[in-house]
């Protein structure tokens, strides 16, 4: 559902019509003022809670965002190009870009915030020049699927509730995520498990028989995804396969289990996996990505009933 449109006291702001060969974009709704949003994306003491490990600020247009550290996707390293992490536009507290080399390529991310209601609307709009793209598909789960709502969770929750490790998280024999989630196991296994509630977060053409060996299905036989349950414990674990484009078939397990103070979802792939992704390391980040947005967006319906096509694309 579109949010309302601002007061006609306060001035719109578009993302800037840039010509790209090469363009991703996401949204994120937080329950924050613009100014604190704000200040979540250009303070350097804040954007190490949520998005880096290290960030250094020159808030002005020609100063600098830079972001390090193992949890920032791209050529952190700003020695490699003298422009990457320059600021080039500024304006508190609605709209702020910047350059960002990405597999050698560079990039503008554009991020605008507008108020709406009692929250803040956060558009992120990231595009290349129109003589290159950096190898990356525009399709997908991308380096925002996991940031954005890293930053909603750091300013609505106090802390993150995921924070991808470049480094190791991708690799595959360390393919595991877990997050905690505000709600009951019977809710979440309610989410995974009924049909009508996999259209919503996941999947197009769900098929679903809890029992080992039935059918779990997300979308026709022609794409990517799974079609047979392994095993299952009702609310706490679902195990499934998943079968690539090239008829390779992992395995996926779902864990859901009590803690003192919250209800802890996690998923592991377990392989194995096609070549083309063990060989490549774009095609193994795209898998890890893959992971850790499925189980945010789980945890995400679980607990607020939102789902990714209501308050995330854009």
């Amino acid at each position: 559902m579109p949010c309302d449109p601002p007061p006609a006291s306060v001035e719109s702001t578009a993302i800037p019509a840039r010509p790209a060969a090469w363009r991703i974009a996401r949204r994120q709704r937080i329950a924050a003022p613009p100014e604190r949003v704000w200040s979540a994306w250009t303070d350097g003491a804040e954007l190490e809670r949520w998005l880096c490990g290290d960030a250094s600020v020159d808030l002005r247009v020609a100063g600098r965002i830079e972001l390090r550290g193992a949890s920032v996707f791209g050529d952190a390293d700003a020695s490699k190009h003298a422009d990457n992490f320059a600021i080039v536009a500024c304006d508190a507290p609605r709209h702020l870009a910047w350059q960002w080399f990405i597999l050698g390529v560079r990039t503008c991310v554009d991020v605008v915030l507008e108020p709406c209601l009692e929250q803040t609307e956060v558009r992120v709009v990231q595009t290349a020049e129109p003589e290159r793209a950096p190898a990356w598909p525009v399709e997908g789960p991308n380096w925002w699927w996991i940031a954005l709502p890293a930053l909603r969770a750091y300013l609505e929750d106090g802390a993150p509730r995921l924070r991808l490790d470049y480094r190791t998280d991708t690799e595959l024999e360390r393919l595991r995520f877990s997050v905690p989630v505000s709600t009951f196991p019977f809710v979440i296994w309610e989410k995974l498990t009924s049909a009508a509630e996999l259209r919503r977060w996941c999947a197009t053409k769900p098929e679903v028989e809890i029992v080992r060996g039935g059918r779990y299905i997300w979308h026709d036989a022609g794409r990517e995804g799974p079609r047979s349950i392994i095993d299952f414990d009702a609310e706490k674990r679902l195990v499934h396969d998943w079968v690539w484009d090239d008829g390779t078939r992992s395995t996926i397990d779902w864990r859901i289990s009590e803690s003192d103070d919250d209800t802890v979802l996690a998923i592991e792939d377990r392989g194995p996996w096609p070549a083309a992704v063990v060989e490549d390391p774009v095609e193994r980040i795209r898998a890890a990505l893959s992971r850790a947005a499925s189980l945010l967006h789980l945890q995400r319906i679980s607990e607020r009933g939102a789902t990714p096509f209501e308050d995330e694309l854009l």
